[in-house]
């Protein structure tokens, strides 16, 4: 069974010059020993609101060894997390993942990807490089594709538009 306590913050309340009276008291929960799962309801700042799968709703802080972009991702995609208590209450520590990956790595080292649609978004560049061939997206709109040779075989028409072209 959880122990319950109820902490009403007076010093920001004398600060800013609010009565004690209308700050509301901010309920902390002590869970019980183990790993705890439930679902993000909310986060502000570095404060998260989970409900446990109880039903039970409490305020967690995240464990320093978890991103808070993985919380982010698991309060936008509904996605449990596990909770255990901490030094100053609940912590979130992980994640359950119940889906296969997009993306999968197998013993030789190899990704593969699938999926409808595939993105990749970088603030500067985007390179592919296998062995002597490179191809680079650039911030500024160009494109350089390096290599030894460069074989097209298109089945249908090519168009090639530009305002200059130079060939060597």
């Amino acid at each position: 069974m959880s122990k319950e306590a109820i902490v009403v913050e007076l010093n920001s309340a004398e600060n800013v010059g609010i009565e004690a009276k209308d700050i509301k008291p901010k309920r902390v929960v002590a869970l019980a020993a183990g790993l705890h799962a439930g679902l993000i309801e909310l986060r502000s700042g570095d404060h998260f609101n989970v409900r446990l799968l109880s039903g039970q709703r409490i305020d967690a802080t995240l464990s320093g060894h978890c991103r808070r972009s993985l919380m982010d991702e698991c309060l936008r995609d509904r996605r449990m997390v596990l909770l255990s208590q901490g030094e100053d209450g609940p912590e979130i520590i992980g994640a359950v993942q119940t889906q296969p990956s997009a993306a999968t790595v197998d013993r030789q080292q190899q990704i593969e990807m699938r999926g409808e649609r595939l993105e990749l978004d970088a603030a500067k560049q985007i390179s592919l490089r296998v062995g002597d061939t490179t191809l680079e997206l650039r911030r500024d709109g160009s494109v350089r594709l390096a290599g030894n040779r460069l074989t097209m075989d298109i089945a249908a028409l090519v168009k090639v538009l530009s305002a200059k072209m130079e060939l060597p």
